[in-house]
C-alpha cells in the first residue's frame, strides 16, 4: 500500500478535488452519492483519497451502464 492509498482529506481538499461546495460534498455523503468520512476526533472528520476515487469510480461505471442501457 503506498502513502497515497492513505492520504486524509479534509472536506476543503475534498471540496477543491471535487470543484463541489462544502454543503454539497455533505448532501452527497447523506445521499449515498459519496462515502461517509471517517470519525477523527469529536468534531474532525476525514475521507481516506483512496476510497473517495475508488468510489467516484465504480458509481461512473455504473452511470455509463444506465446510460448505455445495461444491466448494474
Amino acid at each position: 500500500m503506498q502513502n497515497e492509498d492513505l492520504e486524509l482529506l479534509t472536506i476543503k481538499e475534498l471540496s477543491q478535488l471535487l470543484r463541489r461546495c462544502r454543503t454539497s460534498i455533505r448532501a452527497d455523503v447523506r445521499a449515498g452519492r459519496l462515502p461517509a468520512p471517517i470519525a477523527l476526533g469529536p468534531r474532525h472528520r476525514g475521507w481516506l483519497r483512496r476510497d473517495v476515487l475508488d468510489f467516484l469510480e465504480a458509481n461512473s461505471s455504473q452511470a455509463n451502464l444506465r446510460k448505455e442501457g445495461g444491466e448494474v
